[in-house]
């Protein structure tokens, strides 16, 4: 089974022009963590659910592809999953 690649975006979401928004152009099986709510927009615990949430949503392995914020909140999900893991 190949992964479903899931682009975590920065911290201005998608950008028209920018490599992440190609990248998905380009490969249409791939999906992004949707921006959070301008209400949430800087909310570390709102991003980490809603990739949590991508990822239930994908059936089978994924690779996740994060840009710039978006690795923060990778490694702090990453974090957290392995935590979950230990208890």
């Amino acid at each position: 089974v190949n992964p479903t690649v899931v682009v975590v975006p920065g911290l201005r979401g998608a950008a028209p022009d920018h490599w992440q928004e190609l990248y998905l152009a380009e490969h249409p099986e791939a999906v992004r963590v949707p921006f959070p709510a301008e209400a949430d927009w800087h909310d570390l615990n709102e991003r980490i659910r809603l990739l949590q949430n991508t990822i239930d949503d994908v059936d089978g392995p994924v690779v996740l592809l994060a840009h710039s914020a978006g690795v923060l909140v990778t490694v702090a999900w990453a974090g957290q999953a392995l935590a979950s893991s230990l208890d």
